[in-house]
Parts: structure tokens; sequence; C-alpha cells
């Protein structure tokens, strides 16, 4: 068997890198910028966490960033388009990441309510819309919050 820990620093330096530009990525799309490079960016960030998590063995963020990548590619291939539950879920999910990487670097067990947003972000794959032929911008949270009740 492999001793892993001597990439443990690498692994949470890394992939701490990737989810902060994939966070950055998700602040966009809330702001409404949709291009494809936003899209491709943030779906690279969750296919590289997914990566190195399953060459450590954190099966708990390699299935909660494969669950990302899959609503990343959704957005890339142009089969949904942003709308403000989408940017929710993937806020927690990048939260919970985020989460789960300080319990690896304080050598704690990975909390397993990731396994709940994972299953959200997967009803949310299933319940697919038809093909639509450009992303249409939502209402960003500061502008939701602000509409009167």
């Amino acid at each position: 068997m492999v001793d892993l820990s001597k990439y443990k620093a690498l692994f949470l330096s890394e992939s701490g890198e990737h989810l902060q530009s994939m966070n950055d990525c998700v602040l966009k799309l809330e702001q409404g910028n949709y291009d494809q490079e936003t899209i491709a960016q943030a779906f690279r960030n969750a296919h590289s966490i997914k990566g190195m998590a399953a060459s450590m063995g954190y099966t708990e963020i390699r299935d909660l960033a494969h669950s990302m990548e899959d609503l990343f590619d959704q957005l890339r291939q142009k089969e949904r388009s942003v709308d403000p539950s989408l940017v929710e879920i993937l806020f927690k999910a990048t939260d919970k990441i985020e989460t789960m990487l300080k319990e690896i670097k304080q050598d704690k067990p990975l909390s397993q309510d990731g396994v709940e947003i994972q299953n959200s972000i997967r009803e949310l794959i299933k319940k697919k819309p038809a093909e639509t032929p450009e992303a249409k911008p939502g209402k960003t949270a500061k502008e939701k919050k602000n509409e009167p009740p």
C-alpha cells in the first residue's frame, strides 16, 4: 500500500486553488456572466478536484466534485441555462468541499453530509430542461434580496 500522507499538503494546496477558481466562476455565473470560458474553467476545476481526490482516496470529495462536473458539462453543452437554484446548489457544493478540505487538514474524518448536496445536484441533472440555444441570466442573490415580499 502506498503512503499518500506525503502528498496531503500538495493535494490541499492544489485543491484549494481549484476550489477558489471554481467559486469565482460560480460568482460570475450568479452575476450574469455566462461566457463559455467561465463555464469551461469551472468544469476543468471540478474535473481536477475530482481526479486529485480520487487519487488520494477521498471518495466524498471525488463524488461531490463529479456531480458538479456533470452539471457544469450540461451548461457547457448548452443543455441547461443558469438559474438561481443552480447557482445556489453550486455554492453549497463549493462550501462543502471547502469544509471537507479543512477537515483533511485537521486530520478529522470527513463529514458525510455532502451526499445530500450531491443528491440535490443529481436530481437537478436528471430534470435537465430541453436544450436551450443560450443561457438566460437570472437574478443575483442581491437582486432577489431586494425584491418586495
